[in-house]
């Protein structure tokens, strides 16, 4: 999709999930930015991941799986517009941050990937930008995701600083 378009629908589709973007990106003006497939994506000191519309969050030594599953909520956000918040967002938040959720989680096993909107974004991700998402099926079995992934650089660069070319674009 053309990024004037995609843009255009980020701006009045997802308006909701995008000023909400637009906001966290304001705080997090300091740190490292690039474009990622018309997405900006941004380095945030929190441990978790986040997609806002047009904005995507990472933490500190997160792979490239996990910036794909991010990708994928990008695209339910362009799919969805105004039902993102309530049919992904609010699931999505509760299923990472909810204290007995995360002990069901941990004593069965459960992956955090295997909520439907978990899943679904995986599977969008990796099917938009032909690589893998955490916990990949589609692509070799030891696909990285963030607890794999590098810790961060004592010099404060990461991946995502250093990587040029064909993913990612200067801002």
């Amino acid at each position: 999709m053309p990024f004037a378009i995609s843009l255009l629908i980020h701006a009045t589709w997802g308006l909701l999930q995008t000023a909400g973007g637009a906001a966290q990106f304001l705080f997090a003006l300091r740190r490292p930015h690039r474009l990622y497939r018309g997405a900006v994506v941004t380095r945030w000191r929190r441990r978790t991941g986040a997609s806002f519309g047009l904005f995507i969050f990472l933490p500190p030594g997160a792979g490239d799986a996990v910036l794909v599953h991010e990708y994928g909520h990008t695209v339910q956000s362009l799919m969805l517009g105004p039902l993102f918040p309530l049919v992904i967002a609010l699931p999505s938040s509760v299923w990472c941050h909810f204290p007995p959720l995360k002990r069901l989680r941990a004593r069965r096993g459960i992956s955090y990937y295997s909520l439907y909107c978990e899943a679904w974004a995986n599977r969008l991700g990796e099917r938009v930008t032909g690589r893998p998402a955490p916990e990949s099926r589609r692509f070799a079995p030891s696909a990285p995701t963030l607890e794999t992934a590098s810790p961060p650089r004592p010099d404060g660069a990461d991946d995502l600083q250093k990587e040029k070319g064909a993913y990612y674009d200067d801002i």
